[in-house]
């Protein structure tokens, strides 16, 4: 059966060798324009909070969203202050990949950072529970990553260049922009407002992306 690369390597050769390109052929093999990394946002969602909090729920939350879509899970935790007695500050970091197809990747980072934060004790619904007390701030990032597994990506083969910025620039843009980077955007949101929901920081619901 013939992949995705063959097709896509056949209609290069052919605009290759009609020189029906969209755009100069020096726009395409420029190495400013060797896009392999789609960004979803311009700068990150941001969440903060002070007060009292659920950081394992939140943390439960992160981590069942990524595994409940397939993705591999990664974690680097650590502190960067011993106890003070306004509490304890450490830092979080998170990523998270998954493979959508043979030439896409969707990759999200999330950070984390706790300040003047202990644990304290707090009665829900007539028990007694620890809940963090103190300061967080989260970052969510993420992005569309194309050719990962390499095939078209060279530091030295010019060719191969001319390649992937064909497909990414013409070929796949609108899959890249539509398929791709807009669903993947409107996802890193329904994380967002799930945690704002663990948090008690919204309940609406509305205009909610649903995973397809």
């Amino acid at each position: 059966m013939r992949s995705l690369y063959d097709s896509y390597e056949q209609l290069f050769i052919i605009f290759f060798l009609f020189g029906i390109f969209p755009q100069p052929l020096y726009i395409l093999i420029s190495k400013e324009n060797n896009m392999q990394e789609f960004p979803l946002f311009p700068s990150p969602l941001k969440i903060r909070y002070k007060g009292v909090f659920d950081f394992e729920g939140v943390y439960r939350t992160v981590y069942n969203w990524f595994r409940d879509r397939q993705f591999r899970f990664h974690e680097q935790r650590f502190k960067t202050k011993a106890q003070t007695a306004l509490g304890n500050e450490f830092k979080l970091n998170l990523w998270a990949e998954r493979e959508d197809s043979e030439y896409y990747k969707y990759y999200a980072k999330m950070f984390f950072h706790l300040w003047e934060s202990k644990e304290i004790p707090v009665i829900i619904d007539g028990k007694q529970v620890m809940r963090m007390k103190g300061r967080m701030h989260i970052d969510i990032e993420g992005s569309v990553i194309t050719d990962w597994q390499k095939r078209y990506h060279s530091d030295v083969n010019f060719l191969h260049k001319m390649m992937e910025n064909f497909l990414n620039k013409t070929v796949l843009k609108y899959d890249i922009d539509m398929k791709h980077v807009d669903v993947f955007d409107k996802e890193l949101h329904r994380l967002e407002h799930e945690i704002k929901k663990v948090l008690k920081m919204e309940t609406d619901e509305s205009g909610v992306f649903e995973w397809v």
